[in-house]
């Protein structure tokens, strides 16, 4: 008997909009007092495949390693990734070492 016929296929959040991941950032990081950086792997679908902390920092400061951002992509066979970087202050505004860290993410 396949999956579908038991019932047993898992309902997924899905992120369609800009709007919707806003959303489900702001519930899942609101309150967080640490740095982090997040990453959410969607399949084709914009699904949610897994919503995973890759990183969390210090006040200041969160590696990010997009080899390691890759790899795990490949190993879910994600489609798509969004990546989300929680600042843990009330400024917003980036320092130097952000801006460095988000170009070279770019850049990967």
């Amino acid at each position: 008997m396949s999956r579908v016929a038991k019932g047993q296929l898992k309902q997924r959040t899905v992120l369609s909009s800009w709007a919707t991941v806003i959303d489900y950032c702001r519930t899942a990081m609101a309150f967080a007092d640490k740095e982090q950086f997040r990453i959410l792997f969607l399949d084709k679908r914009n699904q949610l495949i897994s919503d995973e902390v890759q990183q969390v920092g210090t006040v200041d400061h969160t590696p990010v390693y997009p080899r390691e951002v890759v790899k795990r992509a490949l190993e879910l066979s994600a489609t798509a990734i969004i990546m989300v970087h929680k600042y843990p202050t009330r400024y917003p505004t980036c320092t130097f070492g952000h801006r460095w860290s988000r170009n070279r993410n770019d850049r990967a």
